[in-house]
């Protein structure tokens, strides 16, 4: 390996003070995001009525199923916050909300006839949502995001 490439390497104790910082900071993040689903989820079911009279039992249904993930990641959060495993595992547990939020997204928009619907926007929400109130590494950012696109 060249000198120059050596030379651009984070020493391994800067390394890891960097994942523990971007942990800490990252559970403030999930709160965010564990609400923000706690609050939408729901509250969007005036709109499926509005727009899907048609479909609200199955709409309510999977938004309720996701509201109650959500509120079980509120929940999980509020019973480790004082626990170091929160840090450790905030991670995964974002990728399980997002994962959770995505589907329940996807399973909103093939209900309701997939490309000729609004509900989109939800994915561009969460997509947001993830970007700027969840901070996670570049690579693991991408690897997030690239899976929500897909779900696009």
């Amino acid at each position: 390996m060249s000198s120059f490439i050596q030379s651009l390497r984070v020493p391994e104790e800067l390394s890891q003070e960097f994942n523990e910082e971007l942990a800490r900071r990252r559970v403030p993040g999930l709160w965010v995001l564990a609400i923000t689903g706690t609050i939408l989820f729901p509250l969007f079911i005036a709109l499926d009525y509005v727009l899907y009279p048609q479909y609200l039992g199955h709409l309510t249904i999977i938004r309720l199923l996701v509201t109650a993930v959500a509120l079980g990641g509120v929940a999980g959060l509020r019973y480790l916050a004082d626990d170091p495993r929160l840090e450790r595992y905030s991670l995964l547990i974002t990728i399980a909300l997002a994962a959770v939020y995505a589907a329940g997204l996807d399973a909103l928009i093939v209900t309701v006839g997939g490309l000729a619907t609004p509900y989109y926007a939800g994915l561009t929400l969460l997509i947001i949502v993830l970007a700027s109130a969840v901070p996670v590494r570049t690579w693991s950012r991408m690897g997030l995001l690239e899976f929500l696109f897909i779900q696009i």
